[in-house]
């Protein structure tokens, strides 16, 4: 039997067939050639115990790592797979601060959010304060995790003693992987435990948390981090751009409304306020929505389905209140009306659109109130 088969035995979980490849004599350490794996590695990966038992009382060496200069424990951590994990560690076959190229295992645990595996892992003393690749800490890895259990690990290591303002080589702390990732709940419990809801990244733009959230978080990401006591919404990165400029960027109307009418904001300070080259928040996203409308192809109604979603949601929103064109086009909910608007309503769409804020759709204040 080749090397092949025993691993795809092992993979199976076909006890019947590695053992008839070893009687064959099949090296049971032998490795596949584009990952260095053995059946063991795969076995533990399994989760499938009587394997593990078998392939280790016929020689498999626990000790054997892959490519990725894992071992057998590190594949079963990866899995969340407990029962395998306590088993090398209790038998002497691995330590719980075992490490691979670039993770110990309650690293690896606390990416995938393996509740039971950190639990047994911190009960062994694993070190919650333990960094991996690019000095990354466990809690940073639990905050990049969305499962639903992440919530749980994070607090698991929070209280182990994990440094909640621990950052990586980039400078980057739990908070800042929470807020980008649009783990709201994590930010919430870093926020609890002392995090920093001001400290800049050391690389790129130096963002804070926030602008990472405004960005990419999620308007529910950006509201747990403006109930902190002392967040600065108008801290600016290194090309001056707030968090009001990346929300109007990322295009997320709910995330600036959120920052522009957060308790002790001043709306009209954000609007005004521009980078390094003179743009405001309203002027980026202007660039950015309305670069097909200003550069590309001329509007038409058979090209509105090209046209970004803030620019149709602003149409559809004007063309709906325009009574004239209403009364002369019965629309029921399609878009074909917008020929009929005079230039001056096209105009006002267009500028409309460009402006990431809902809630002009909802008051009787002008248009160029805002700006």
């Amino acid at each position: 039997m080749t090397v092949a088969e025993l691993h795809d035995a092992a993979d199976r979980g076909d006890l019947e067939a590695l053992s008839s490849s070893l009687e064959d004599g099949t090296n049971v350490n032998s490795a596949e050639r584009t990952d260095g794996r053995t059946a063991l590695h795969i076995s533990s990966e399994r989760g499938n115990l009587s394997l593990i038992t078998f392939l280790i009382d016929n020689g498999a060496n626990t000790a054997l790592r892959d490519h990725q200069h894992s071992l057998p424990v590190h594949d079963a951590a990866k899995r969340g797979h407990t029962e395998i994990v306590e088993y090398f560690v209790k038998n002497g076959f691995a330590t719980v601060r075992e490490k691979s190229r670039d993770w110990e295992l309650l690293h690896l645990a606390a990416f995938e959010g393996h509740e039971a595996l950190v639990v047994y892992l911190l009960s062994e003393n694993a070190d919650p304060c333990i960094k991996g690749a690019y000095g990354t800490a466990a809690l940073s890895r639990a905050c990049y995790c969305k499962r639903p259990a992440a919530p749980r690990v994070v607090q698991l290591l929070l209280d182990a003693g994990a440094n909640v303002n621990a950052c990586d080589h980039a400078g980057r702390s739990a908070l800042h992987v929470a807020a980008e990732r649009g783990n709201s709940g994590a930010v919430h419990q870093l926020l609890e435990r002392g995090a920093a809801p001001n400290a800049k990244q050391k690389v790129g733009n130096c963002c804070t948390p926030l602008m990472l959230a405004a960005q990419q978080g999620g308007p529910q990401t950006v509201a747990a981090l403006l109930a902190a006591d002392n967040i600065h919404i108008q801290a600016t990165d290194t090309e001056g751009s707030s968090a009001l400029h990346y929300a109007a960027l990322s295009g997320s109307l709910e995330a600036v409304e959120a920052l522009l009418y957060a308790p002790g904001s001043d709306p009209a300070q954000q609007l005004a306020h521009a980078d390094e080259n003179g743009q405001t928040a309203y002027c980026k996203a202007v660039s950015q929505e309305l670069e097909l409308a200003l550069s590309g192809e001329p509007w038409c109604p058979r090209a509105h389905h090209l046209f970004p979603k803030a620019f149709k949601d602003a149409a559809q929103c004007l063309l709906l209140g325009h009574a004239a064109a209403c009364r002369a086009h019965r629309l029921e909910g399609h878009l074909e009306g917008l020929g009929v608007l005079p230039r001056e309503a096209l105009v006002r769409i267009l500028e409309a659109s460009a402006f990431p804020l809902c809630r002009w759709t909802k008051c009787t204040k002008p248009l160029h109130h805002y700006y």
